[in-house]
């Protein structure tokens, strides 16, 4: 639960009491999650914009 931490804050997750540390590791499940979604979301832009740029899209706003 404690990864991804600074150095030494993993000690404190542990004296923390059982209630806290469970919403540290929901909180931590769902944070990670969103960063995976944005991750995915940056990496199709990224193919999108370059195969634009490169190959230019289709219905040209500039004809």
């Amino acid at each position: 639960m404690t990864s991804g931490l600074a150095p030494g804050q993993g000690n404190l997750v542990t004296h923390e009491a059982l209630q806290v540390q469970e919403t540290l590791k929901i909180v931590r499940t769902q944070t990670l999650a969103a960063l995976r979604n944005q991750t995915k979301r940056i990496q199709g832009f990224t193919s999108t914009f370059l195969s634009d740029a490169l190959d230019g899209t289709e219905g040209d706003l500039n004809p």
